[in-house]
């Protein structure tokens, strides 16, 4: 999906800036498993996925369920749980990466005053460095999913202006990049001809993909979210509608 930025952000963006900083703190690192789960877990309640409405059976997903579920993971398939969820939690209680799940509960224990459920809450830091490989090579570096990619270029490029410092894009899901006002109010007018080859029907540019993206509905609003400090921080993700506030 391209998204052409609004004339006055297009001038602003300092395009040099943001391949520096791909080329050398992102480019050949793994892609950002470590810390995905982490954007959407943000707060102690009305996150957790439930059964559909319609289900004979009720009920939603809890953290006492997630934290039985690590340790069977960590016993059965311990990449899967070194890949997703254990490093992300390990950060937020303050021990070094490759501890065991045990350690980190004990840790969160005693930092959140044993209230280990608020373990996920911690909001992720840009910052941070995991366990990983560069081109192949193990070492310790960032971990950027596809928005959160997006979302560090444009920081570094100036978008973010006196915000940056104030905002994690690691915390950010897709609708949080693509929800900001930064984009041309009327790309439909400007769509390339390769757009409307690709994609004849959809009043974006959208290049390539198995289905078709809207980005305007009701639910989702495309460029109409100012960023604001500490955004998507500590917001709801509840289905079917996904209500947040304004602010989030």
């Amino acid at each position: 999906m391209h998204l052409p930025l609004s004339p006055e952000n297009a001038q602003k963006f300092n395009a040099s800036a943001a391949r520096e900083k791909f080329t050398k703190d992102f480019e050949g690192f793994d892609y950002g498993y470590k810390n995905m789960l982490w954007s959407w877990i943000d707060i102690t309640e009305k996150n957790f996925p439930c059964l559909p409405e319609e289900s004979s059976v009720q009920g939603c997903l809890s953290w006492e369920l997630v934290e039985f579920g690590v340790s069977m993971l960590e016993d059965f398939v311990p990449d899967l749980a070194e890949l997703m969820f254990v490093p992300g939690l390990a950060r937020r209680a303050d021990v070094p990466q490759g501890a065991s799940w045990a350690e980190v509960l004990r840790a969160a224990y005693t930092k959140f005053d044993g209230h280990v459920s608020e373990l996920p809450t911690a909001p992720e830091q840009d910052s941070w460095v995991y366990n990983t490989t560069r081109n192949g090579t193990k070492t310790t570096g960032p971990a950027r999913m596809c928005d959160a990619l997006v979302c560090s270029l444009w920081k570094a490029g100036g978008l973010f202006g006196d915000l940056a410092d104030k905002v994690q894009c690691t915390e950010f899901t897709n609708w949080d990049a693509w929800g900001l006002t930064l984009f041309d109010k009327d790309p439909a007018s400007k769509r390339p001809d390769v757009c409307k080859v690709a994609d004849p029907d959809n009043e974006l540019c959208q290049l390539s993909g198995k289905w078709s993206l809207k980005l305007r509905t009701p639910m989702y609003w495309f460029n109409e979210r100012p960023l604001v400090a500490h955004m998507a921080e500590r917001c709801p993700s509840m289905a079917p509608h996904y209500e947040r506030p304004a602010d989030c």
